[in-house]
């Protein structure tokens, strides 16, 4: 994958300044000004995590559009980010998926037997 833009936005206009400044070597965009589609959006916060999510950017959201949550929820697989955004495309995804690939690469590491990630998976939501 070979984006061409990176953008990142934030609640507080001066976190993104700062983030622009500190990740410069990846020409990092503010997303205030974008109006082009976008393909890609992960939440990497902990702002998704209980209550209702909202985010005023439909007019850049599509179908096609992949929603990637890096939190995850136990109980339903589903987080309030990407309830809000299963409105816009069916390409919603938790960080599970994540979390267990994780674990299984450092319990590889460590003892060197690939774990099989789908029965992992089944345990954590049939516990």
């Amino acid at each position: 994958m070979n984006p061409k833009k990176l953008m990142v936005d934030n609640r507080s206009p001066d976190k993104i300044e700062n983030l622009l400044e500190k990740f410069s070597s990846f020409r990092l965009q503010s997303f205030q000004d974008n109006n082009e589609p976008i393909d890609l959006l992960i939440n990497a916060t902990s702002v998704a995590l209980s209550g209702a999510f909202h985010w005023n950017i439909q007019n850049e959201l599509n179908e096609e559009t992949i929603f990637y949550d890096l939190s995850y929820n136990k109980i339903d697989s589903s987080t309030p980010f990407l309830s809000w955004a299963s409105q816009y495309s069916d390409q919603c995804h938790s960080g599970i998926g994540m979390l267990i690939n994780q674990a299984a690469l450092s319990f590889e590491l460590w003892t060197g037997i690939k774990p099989d990630i789908n029965l992992a998976e089944n345990e954590v939501f049939n516990e």
